[in-house]
């Protein structure tokens, strides 16, 4: 019966070692990946701001001061 309890035992601890090793390494993936993804983002923003002022400043004709 103690064999069995400690059998237990050491492999609860091992579990909760690795799936919080696990646990660590997906979160480090995740931000690295989202960091990515904004830099991705941030440039499509630009991009389209810059092309929306584009079309804006064409559609407006300039106003003449009287």
């Amino acid at each position: 019966m103690t064999e069995l309890v400690a059998g237990l035992a050491i492999g609860l601890a091992f579990g909760v070692i690795a799936i919080g090793f696990l646990a660590v390494a997906a979160c480090e993936r995740g931000y690295d990946e989202a960091i990515g993804k904004r830099k991705r983002w941030r440039a499509e923003l630009v991009a389209r701001r810059v092309a929306a002022q584009r079309t804006l400043a064409a559609a407006v004709p300039a106003r003449k001061a009287s």
